[in-house]
């Protein structure tokens, strides 16, 4: 059974060799540069674990994050048997991190964050990077909204003028904007709109056109 733990900024770490090993706070209260740390339990043996089961292994027997690591072959395999590998590559990922200074081994140091999860606090570079990717999924998203768009209006271009309705986009690239010819019908739609297929399709039906299909697999 494997068991999900967790970890914070480890900087001190004794070998995690055997499973009885007791990694006490006093272990700890002088090798990690943060002293308010809490202990970390004992490292329970495969036995002991609670949680989902592992049931598919690397053929090599170990994670590939763990394939290059600098730490004994047995600690792979147990953090390959005992943990999601999902929570193992996170906790690998962060003690490779600069700001995260290791004191004692690397082995220590993935284990305690392994088993204490939470301590893996996000930096101001995780936050930044994080909004550059919200931000590219943005851009991206937008991006493929204006392509359906501009089909859009090729598609319904006599339908629209037979009815004289619009879509059009303003100069700011950042929405469409609707309307009928007497204006009664009019509204911006943004983008980023989550429902910006759906307020595209009412405004279609409302004005007597039958959205095409390719609309329905607008993002």
């Amino acid at each position: 059974m494997r068991r999900r733990g967790g970890g914070h900024s480890v900087h001190g770490g004794g070998a995690l060799n055997s499973p009885k090993k007791d990694l006490s706070q006093e272990d700890l209260s002088n090798k990690t540069t943060n002293p308010t740390l809490p202990p970390v339990d004992e490292v329970p043996s495969s036995a002991n674990l609670v949680g989902g089961l592992i049931e598919k292994k690397k053929e090599n027997g170990i994670y590939k994050c763990l394939e290059k690591i600098d730490i004994p072959e047995n600690a792979k395999k147990r953090y390959t048997e005992d943990f999601d590998e999902e929570l193992v590559s996170k906790a690998v990922a962060y003690v490779n991190r600069p700001t995260v200074v290791i004191k004692k081994s690397l082995e220590h140091a993935i284990g305690y964050y392994i088993h204490n999860p939470t301590h893996m606090t996000e930096t101001k570079e995780d936050l930044e990077a994080k909004k550059r990717k919200e931000k590219e999924a943005q851009d991206e998203l937008v991006s493929m909204r204006r392509e359906y768009i501009k089909a859009l209006n090729k598609e319904l271009w006599h339908q629209m003028r037979e009815v004289g309705a619009s879509i059009y986009e303003p100069t700011t690239f950042d929405r469409i904007e609707v309307k009928t010819r007497d204006g009664v019908d009019k509204q911006k739609i943004f983008y980023t709109e989550k429902n910006f297929r759906t307020m595209i399709e009412c405004f279609l039906r409302k004005i007597g056109i039958t959205p095409p299909q390719f609309l329905y697999k607008m993002p």
